[in-house]
């Protein structure tokens, strides 16, 4: 490089040509040769450097270097719908249905309004306004529409999730290859067994029924920590009935157990007590990253789950050499 009629070389000591403490000094020319960016800097793209679809290309930058995705636009409180399609979005045959399907019935509109935002979430490349979506909920499900104070009121996640599966229940189906079921069935529906018991009748039988379920309870109460703890008190309860045996109204013990498991198990949290007045729950709940619920299932299904995993250890064993 020269400076001052000469070349500034490498061994150049810039105190002995003159240069000051603070003085700006103008680069002129090219380097002899071009410079590798480290490894841990492939990632990263400068956007002046991008020309054609400028946009889409910061966006795919973005998620390839930091794992994250777009989002969606808050619209005014609407932050349980956000979360809610977030969460949806995870089921990813519930997803491509949504997005490659053809909703049909009286919640048609309502499903492609929330496949259009999926579609967009996937695309990724800018965040999402989801105000045809929300329109849509509102129309269907009026309560998330009330306001106060000239502003739409906060709502809960899990009554949206609740809503939206509802909606979905009878208009999505999965594609051929995966049978061409009704998604939301498909997917959240598993079975309980209830077995109902008479502690006034110690000789009646006990009576067992099954029924559908599309999600389980997490019940927090006072000195509760564990996740696992308030599972077993949700499939746990009384209910008062007549008692063929004594001829009169009797209270039962209730104990429901899984039967069968859906792909996706849904947990609620119950953070919201409504003795006298509306009370949310802070109680923090310890819970693990993958959930172990054979405890909760009949022998049969503990039984084949237990198959399973023999199967999945003998496969990872050898994977692993051993």
């Amino acid at each position: 490089m020269g400076f001052r009629g000469g070349v500034l070389r490498d061994d150049a000591v810039l105190a002995k040509l003159g240069v000051k403490n603070g003085q700006t000094v103008m680069l002129v020319g090219s380097a002899e040769a071009s410079v590798e960016r480290p490894a841990e800097l492939q990632n990263i793209v400068f956007e002046e450097d991008i020309a054609a679809n400028k946009e889409a290309a910061v966006a795919a930058a973005a998620q390839s270097s930091t794992g994250y995705h777009v989002g969606l636009v808050n619209l005014g409180n609407t932050c349980y719908m956000n979360a809610t399609v977030q969460c949806l979005r995870k089921v990813t045959e519930l997803e491509s249905a949504l997005i490659d399907g053809t909703p049909s019935g009286p919640n048609a509109d309502l499903a492609r309004a929330l496949g259009q935002v999926m579609s967009k979430l996937r695309e990724g490349i800018a965040v999402v306004e989801p105000t045809e979506l929300v329109g849509a909920l509102r129309r269907h499900f009026p309560r998330f529409a009330e306001t106060e104070g000239g502003r739409h009121k906060q709502q809960d996640a899990e009554e949206c999730w609740t809503s939206l599966l509802m909606a979905l229940s009878d208009c999505v189906r999965l594609p051929p290859q995966l049978g061409g079921a009704l998604a939301v069935e498909r997917l959240f529906d598993g079975e309980l067994e209830t077995t109902q018991t008479c502690a006034e009748a110690p000789d009646e039988a006990p009576s067992t029924s099954t029924a559908p379920f599309r999600k389980l309870s997490c019940h927090i109460e006072a000195g509760m920590m564990f996740l696992a703890e308030g599972l077993k008190k949700g499939l746990q309860g009384t209910l008062e009935k007549r008692s063929p045996t004594l001829g009169r109204n009797c209270t039962y013990s209730t104990r429901s157990e899984i039967s069968r498991l859906p792909p996706y198990l849904v947990v609620h949290f119950v953070r919201f007590s409504f003795v006298k007045n509306v009370r949310k729950i802070v109680r923090p709940i310890q819970f693990p990253m993958t959930l172990d619920v054979a405890d909760l299932c009949t022998a049969p299904l503990r039984a084949a789950v237990s198959t399973v995993r023999r199967a999945d250890r003998v496969v990872e064993d050898l994977n692993a050499g051993l």
